[in-house]
């Protein structure tokens, strides 16, 4: 059902408010006690780098996915928030993670057409290596 309810969501175009309303999975002591997670991921998507420094400084590790199986990081190359992303990898977050969906940031950088993007993401170190779903190389 959740899969359902999240292909409906991304159909309409509406990422942005499924990312509003999830929570992160696994949350640890190391989130601060009261942090707004899911109003946190809702910046990151955004592009709002400010909040999302503001939130790393608090002690939210770089590398924090959603209910969904989504990092950080892998939200802010979705949706191509460069200063994002950079701030979240400067911060610690893997470039070469795999999302819930098997695909790397990298593989997100280069569907979405970002050349910006794919050099930050590659200058940073991540490989080329993988594939997706449906056997394809980034």
């Amino acid at each position: 059902m959740q899969k359902l309810i999240t292909q409906i969501l991304r159909t309409v175009g509406a990422f942005y408010f499924c990312t509003c309303l999830l929570v992160t999975a696994g949350c640890t002591s190391s989130i601060p006690e009261g942090f707004d997670v899911p109003a946190w991921m809702a910046s990151v998507a955004a592009g709002d780098t400010e909040t999302v420094k503001v939130g790393l400084g608090q002690g939210v590790p770089p590398t924090i996915r959603n209910e969904n199986g989504f990092s950080a990081l892998q939200i802010a190359v979705r949706h191509g928030q460069h200063q994002t992303a950079s701030a979240l990898i400067e911060a610690g977050a893997k470039v070469d993670d795999t999302g819930a969906d098997g695909l790397t940031p990298l593989f997100h950088a280069i569907y979405r057409d970002d050349a910006d993007m794919v050099r930050l993401l590659m200058d940073s170190g991540a490989g080329l290596g993988g594939r997706d779903r449906y056997g394809k190389d980034p």
